[in-house]
């Protein structure tokens, strides 16, 4: 077990929290709202988005959100996609809290979604 924390800037124990959002409402554990609200108080803090957002595990992780919301017709627009990609860490932990649940219960009921990375 290690000792000290390895993530300690507030936008990387955001990203940890986000992620333990995505894979508690994926797996239908619930806490999922928990998760992000502490993600969304760590991003308030972040003064370098666009930076901490070009970090690629921060980056990748937010491409299949995105592609999930595209295969079931919750279609971005472009100004969309770049704030919640890349200028806006805030924007990006409330879209999934406003949209995901919505896209992965249409995920669900659709059996599969199509990606060109699976």
């Amino acid at each position: 077990m290690l000792e000290e924390p390895i993530l300690t800037a507030d936008a990387e124990v955001g990203f940890c929290h986000e992620l333990r959002g995505d894979f508690r409402l994926v797996g239908d554990l619930g806490g999922h709202e928990d998760e992000y609200a502490i993600a969304a108080e760590q991003y308030e803090t972040v003064e370098n988005d666009l930076g901490w957002s070009s970090e690629p595990y921060i980056e990748d992780a937010i491409i299949v959100p995105v592609e999930l919301a595209d295969s079931v017709g919750f279609t971005l627009g472009e100004d969309e996609r770049n704030r919640i990609m890349y200028l806006s860490l805030e924007d990006r932990i409330e879209y999934k809290r406003n949209q995901f649940p919505e896209i992965i219960d249409r995920v669900i009921e659709n059996g599969n979604w199509d990606s060109e990375f699976v």
